[in-house]
């Protein structure tokens, strides 16, 4: 038992890691080669406009979560449809409710952390935003798919860690220009 908790636990931290990998390459090349456009001379609401166009992307995943609930609910009326309440639910309808509670939980998080950083962000780096847009909506969809593994529930563990983790990354990135900047940066 010890050994096979040991062992999904390296799982969970090496999916971890990786995220942090994979985040770090993504914002090193959308900075360096890849820069996506941004508004040329950036006013704190033209930040706000430009971040806020990519974040409809990012509800992507919570308006998956919510048509996945309520297709559930839909083809099971019996169990499911009048009384959500009742204890006759399937594993499925179950992931689909945690899947959606936490989408919902790292949505919030990813949108407010994502504006704030769109405000304190140097001009050149702006596609930062898209970029964790992207890694937030692939973590969603891994999280999701992982979730379904019922062998293997550890595998939802890479894309529950690239969403947020992206949304750590995103958070230290702002209070640190917050910091470095002060909080009239650009006002």
């Amino acid at each position: 038992m010890m050994d096979s908790q040991h062992s999904e636990q390296k799982r969970v931290n090496t999916a971890a890691a990786l995220s942090m990998l994979v985040i770090i390459a993504s914002l090193y090349l959308a900075i360096n080669y890849y820069p996506l456009p941004t508004p040329s001379e950036p006013t704190p609401s033209m930040r706000l406009v430009h971040a806020f166009r990519y974040m409809s992307f990012s509800l992507l995943p919570l308006m998956f979560g919510i048509q996945n609930v309520a297709t559930r609910r839909f083809h099971d009326m019996k169990n499911l449809g009048f009384d959500p309440t009742k204890q006759k639910v399937t594993r499925e309808f179950q992931v689909a409710e945690r899947f959606l509670l936490n989408t919902l939980e790292q949505t919030f998080l990813h949108v407010v952390i994502q504006l704030s950083l769109a405000t304190m962000l140097p001009a050149d780096w702006l596609g930062v935003t898209p970029t964790f847009v992207v890694i937030f909506v692939i973590g969603r969809i891994l999280y999701f798919i992982g979730y379904m593994d019922e062998k293997r529930p550890t595998n939802r563990a890479f894309g529950f860690a690239l969403t947020f983790a992206g949304n750590i990354f995103s958070l230290a990135m702002s209070i640190g220009l917050l910091v470095w900047n002060g909080p009239n940066f650009e006002l």
